[in-house]
Parts: C-alpha cells; sequence; structure tokens
C-alpha cells in the first residue's frame, strides 16, 4: 500500500524532469511502466524495515552471515554462471531458435552491477531475513520448504496493466497493487514456479554449507548476471 501511494509522485516526477533535463538516465527511468516503480518501492520499503524487523523478531544481524566471504562468493558466482551456459546450450539444442541481434552491444560493467544489486537485495530479504525468522519457529528443512514456497510465489506477483490503463495514475497505482496480490494465481507459469522452488533450495543450501549469505549472492547473481549478458546480445 505504500509503495502504491508514493510511486505515482515518484513516477510523475521523472516524467515532468526527464522533459526539462533530457539526462539519459531520466529518460530511461521515463520510459519505465508504473509497475515497475511499485514494484521497486516496495522492495525498497521492505529494505528499509529490515532493522525495525529484526529488532522485533529478535533476529541478530549477525546470524544473516552478511560479513563477506570472497571464496564462498566466487565459487557461487561461477557455478551460477556455469548453470546458465549449460540451460542456454540445452535451449540452443533443442529448439534452434538462438538469434544474434543485429545491433548488439554487451555491457559487462553494466550487467555485473546490476545483477550484484539484484542479487543482494533479493538474498538479504529471502535467505537473509525471512529465512532465519523462519528458523526460529521451524525445522531447517521445513523452513527451507516454506521459503521456497514463498519466493517463487512472489514472483508471480505482478499487475494486471489491461485493467488499469484508463485510470488516473493514482487509481491505476492501487488497483496495480490489488491485482499483484490477488491475480498471482492466475499469473502462475507452473513450469517456472517449481524452477524457482528448486532454486530457493538450492540458494539455502548454499547459504547453510558455506555459512555466508555470500555463497546465495554469488551463485545468484551468476544466473541473472549471465542471463543479463546473454540478452544483450541473443534474442531467444
Amino acid at each position: 500500500l505504500g509503495a502504491a501511494l508514493v510511486a505515482p509522485l515518484f513516477y510523475i516526477l521523472v516524467s515532468k524532469l526527464s522533459a526539462i533535463f533530457q539526462a539519459d538516465w531520466l529518460v530511461y527511468l521515463a520510459q519505465k511502466p508504473l509497475y515497475q516503480y511499485i514494484d521497486r518501492l516496495r522492495i525498497a520499503g521492505f529494505i528499509c524495515i529490515i532493522p525495525y524487523l529484526l529488532k522485533t523478531t529478535q533476529v541478530k544481524w549477525q546470524s544473516l552471515a552478511l560479513k563477506i566471504n570472497l571464496k564462498a562468493y566466487t565459487r557461487g558466482f561461477l557455478r551460477g554462471c556455469f548453470l546458465w551456459t549449460f540451460l542456454l546450450l540445452c535451449i540452443v539444442l533443442a529448439t534452434h531458435k538462438l538469434q544474434m541481434r543485429s545491433n548488439w552491444h554487451l555491457s559487462i560493467f553494466k550487467a555485473f552491477s546490476a545483477s550484484l544489486l539484484l542479487a543482494f537485495i533479493e538474498e538479504l530479504i529471502f535467505r537473509g531475513f525471512i529465512f532465519e525468522f523462519l528458523r526460529k519457529k521451524h525445522s531447517i528443512h521445513k523452513s527451507s520448504a516454506l521459503l521456497a514456497f514463498l519466493f517463487a510465489v512472489l514472483h508471480f506477483s505482478l499487475c494486471n496493466e489491461g485493467k488499469t490503463n484508463n485510470l488516473p495514475v493514482f487509481l491505476q497505482s492501487l488497483q496495480c497493487a490489488w491485482y499483484s496480490l490477488t491475480s498471482i494465481w492466475g499469473n502462475i507459469h507452473w513450469p517456472y514456479f517449481f524452477s524457482l522452488i528448486f532454486l530457493s533450495k538450492i540458494l539455502a543450501a548454499l547459504r547453510l554449507y558455506y555459512n555466508s549469505l555470500w555463497a546465495a549472492i554469488g551463485f545468484h547473481q551468476g544466473l541473472v548476471f549471465t542471463l543479463m549478458s546473454i540478452r544483450q546480445v541473443f534474442l531467444f
């Protein structure tokens, strides 16, 4: 609800500023649809209240295993890159539909930094705080299963844009937030759903095996980094 109330203000402000200053990054943000503002703001909101949640739930910062472990991070990253490269090979062999973009440009730094930020945020929320919160009440196996289900379900928490386009932007935002909760089961693609459950179990296992969240961050980033790089070069 908070994200839905704040998102239109950012959306309108960015649109007006991009028309005035014509900065590349402002134009880029102005092209983003409203639902992406809501999605990013609800993630940012959760990150902002983690200190409060840690205090109220008595989950300790130390239990999140955020101390940097370069060895675990590097191994995880390389494993993630290898897995998506292997998946790409399977796609090519199975479909023969992979085509190179006509004017492709590969930005390694952009893909690396964006994938690191995304992986860090998602792992801090899921394999960090939520996992530790669940472990205070359940066994490791049950906590991992509950977390995997939640992780998979929330990937289908999407706006239904077709029902909101003709409304004022503030009402669009509120309806977007509503549909992101009520339309989850209508959006689910089951093969992807079970893949996400499997992925979450792998990430939780890495985090426990290395006793470091950075092992999960590295693996998650390796997957996203490879996918982002591939998408810059190929159409598939």
